[in-house]
């Protein structure tokens, strides 16, 4: 079966043991061995094709229509602005909803 992965991939980065890839929409892809959490996984088992991370790519859920909207807190999604890889660890900077800088390992 296959997997659907981004629309467009605009970045790749290498680390020694493991890759990570960027969508145009801010998702990224990551691959290799998993070791130390430098995948971004939250474990630490080898991936040997591209799996979404999903903080990167998950989608907020919608606002209760039953509940006031002063009452609820929404969730922003994030989205990555640029990608790079260390030895042992993945960088990424957020672009949404804050410039942030994450790091994987």
């Amino acid at each position: 079966m296959a997997k659907k992965y981004g629309n467009h991939i605009v970045d790749v980065a290498c680390g020694a043991h493991h890759t990570c890839a960027l969508d145009k929409e801010g998702r990224i892809y990551t691959w290799g061995w998993g070791a130390y959490g430098r995948l971004g996984h939250k474990d630490n088992k080898t991936q040997m094709e591209p799996e979404a991370v999903e903080l990167f790519s998950m989608e907020p859920p919608p606002l209760n229509p039953d509940i006031p909207a002063f009452m609820q807190h929404q969730q922003m999604k994030t989205r990555a602005e640029s990608i790079t890889c260390g030895a042992t660890a993945t960088f990424v900077v957020a672009k949404e909803p804050v410039n942030c800088l994450y790091m994987f390992g």
